[in-house]
C-alpha cells in the first residue's frame, strides 16, 4: 500500500541532504570559526568583529615535484576542490577540551586515490601538544590543525610534495614579522599568527621539512615542503589571532554581522542561499504530503464504499 511520508521525516531528510553544502560558524571562548561550505576555507575572528579583524586561511595547491624542482604530479583545481566537513564535536587536545571539525576529501592523482584530511581545533587555553616526539605550545584562541596524506603515488621515493596555502587578512599588513619559537617559528602577518612547525611525522618516523613565506599584498603565501613517504604524512600547523589592529580597512567583500554575544559555545549553520532552497524543497515536500493524504483518504472512501455495495 502506498505510504506518506512525516513532514518530520521529510525535514530530517532534506536537512541531512542540505546542511553539509553550507556554513559553518562555531564559537568558542572569545572567538568564532566559519568553516566556509564545502571549499575547506576557513576564517577565525573574535566575537566583537568578524570584518575588521580575522585571519582567513585557502588551500592552494599540492604538488610532487622532482629533484630538479620540476612539477610531475599534481590535484588538479585544487584550490577549489570539494571537502566534505564531519562535526563539530568536542574533543581533547593537550589535556584541554576543544571543539573538532574534520575536512575530507578524496584527491585523484595519477589514476590513483589519496586520502586528505585537515583536522581543526578550536581552543581558548593555552595549551601543550606533540607533533609525534616534538612538543609544541599552542596559545588561547587558536586554530590548530592536522594536515593527514595518505597513499600518495610518488613516482621517485627522491622527490618531495609541495602543499601550499594562503592567508588573508584585513587591511595593509605590511612584511610580515618572524621569530624563532620551539619546534618552529612565528610569522606575525597583520592580525593573524602562524606557527611553521618544523618537523612532520612521515611514515610514523619524525623528520625536518622545508618551508617558505612570501607576502603578497594582504596575502601571505605558505608554502611547505615534505619528503616522500611510503603510506602517511601528518603535519601540525597553527594559526591565530594577535593583539593587532587592522591597518587600512577590512578585505573587500569580507564584511559581515558581528556575530554572537552570548556566553555559550554555539553552533550556527547558515547561507542565504541554503535557506531560500530549504524553504522551496519544504514546499514541495509539504504540497505532495498534503496531496499524497488527499489520495489516501479517497482510496479508504472507496474502499469502504465498495464494502457497502458489496
Amino acid at each position: 500500500s502506498f505510504q506518506v511520508m512525516s513532514p518530520t521525516k521529510a525535514l530530517s531528510l532534506l536537512l541531512a541532504i542540505a546542511l553539509p553544502c553550507q556554513a559553518v560558524v562555531i564559537y568558542n571562548g572569545d572567538v568564532g570559526v566559519q568553516y566556509l561550505g564545502r571549499s575547506g576555507q576557513i576564517k577565525l575572528f573574535p566575537r566583537s568583529d568578524n570584518s575588521t579583524k580575522f585571519v582567513k586561511i585557502k588551500w592552494d595547491k599540492i604538488e610532487e615535484l622532482n629533484a630538479q624542482g620540476r612539477k610531475v604530479q599534481f590535484v588538479n583545481n585544487f584550490a577549489s576542490q570539494d571537502f566534505e566537513w564531519f562535526g563539530p564535536y568536542s574533543s581533547q587536545l593537550g589535556g584541554n577540551n576543544a571543539t573538532r571539525v574534520d575536512l575530507r576529501a578524496f584527491l585523484s592523482v595519477g589514476g590513483n586515490t589519496v586520502g586528505f584530511n585537515i583536522s581543526t581545533w578550536l581552543i581558548n587555553n593555552d595549551t601543550v601538544v606533540h607533533n609525534g616526539n616534538q612538543t609544541l605550545n599552542v596559545t588561547r584562541n587558536s586554530i590548530k590543525f592536522t594536515v593527514d596524506i595518505q597513499d600518495w603515488p610518488f613516482q621517485n621515493t627522491a622527490n618531495v610534495l609541495t602543499f601550499g596555502a594562503k592567508l588573508l587578512v584585513p587591511g595593509n599588513p605590511g612584511r610580515p614579522q618572524r621569530n624563532r619559537t620551539r619546534g618552529g617559528e612565528k610569522v606575525r602577518f597583520g592580525t593573524g599568527d602562524l606557527i611553521v612547525v618544523d618537523q612532520a611525522v612521515v611514515d610514523g618516523e619524525n623528520r625536518n621539512i622545508s618551508s617558505s613565506v612570501e607576502e603578497q599584498g594582504a596575502q601571505l603565501l605558505v608554502e611547505w615542503t615534505f619528503p616522500s613517504f611510503q603510506n602517511t604524512l601528518n603535519y601540525d600547523p597553527s594559526f591565530s589571532l594577535n593583539g593587532n589592529e587592522a591597518d587600512g580597512g577590512g578585505e573587500g567583500g569580507d564584511g559581515g554581522d558581528s556575530g554572537d554575544n552570548t556566553d555559550d559555545t554555539g553552533v550556527i549553520v547558515g547561507s542565504v542561499f541554503g535557506v531560500l532552497a530549504a524553504v522551496a524543497i519544504i514546499g514541495v515536500v509539504v504540497y505532495y504530503y498534503c496531496r499524497a493524504r488527499k489520495r489516501a483518504q479517497q482510496d479508504r472512501g472507496n474502499e469502504f464504499q465498495a464494502g457497502l455495495v458489496a
